[in-house]
């Protein structure tokens, strides 16, 4: 089970030093996460997926949206025309453990950042959450 934190903050939503706001390609965006190989047109990519032979009988068997996820997550680091999406290899907190989380990013025509989604482990709430309050206090 996957928790998905949007912060709305009086300061500029930003995580590991990208903001909201920021104009940033998506090679850019990647190497910024220390993503040097990624899909640079991640609807291509699970288009031709889904044509592979016996996915539709995988869906069928696990359903549409696990699938879609399974996809996703083979697929790795990826990026289309106004997105990117790093699934796993981020992490967050500075402790002995730190937690995994998955990182969405969109953007404009232009090129400007509109959102960062952060995924983490349900299990992970607590410790999200204290990070989170550390740095935009307690209202977030």
């Amino acid at each position: 089970m996957l928790a998905t934190v949007t912060v709305h903050a009086a300061t500029p939503c930003d995580f590991k030093g990208l903001s909201v706001g920021d104009k940033a390609t998506p090679t850019q965006i990647m190497k910024h996460f220390g993503i040097d190989k990624f899909v640079e047109d991640s609807d291509a990519e699970f288009t031709k997926q889904q044509k592979a032979p016996g996915y539709w009988e995988h869906v069928k068997k696990v359903g549409l949206h696990n699938a879609a996820e399974e996809i996703f997550w083979r697929m790795g680091p990826s990026c289309n025309y106004n997105s990117c999406e790093i699934p796993f290899g981020v992490t967050v907190g500075s402790g002995a453990f730190p937690i995994s989380v998955g990182v969405f990013i969109s953007f404009d025509k232009a090129g400007t950042i509109e959102a960062i989604d952060v995924t983490y482990d349900y299990l992970q709430w607590d410790e999200v959450m204290e990070l989170l309050n550390t740095k935009y206090g307690n209202s977030c």
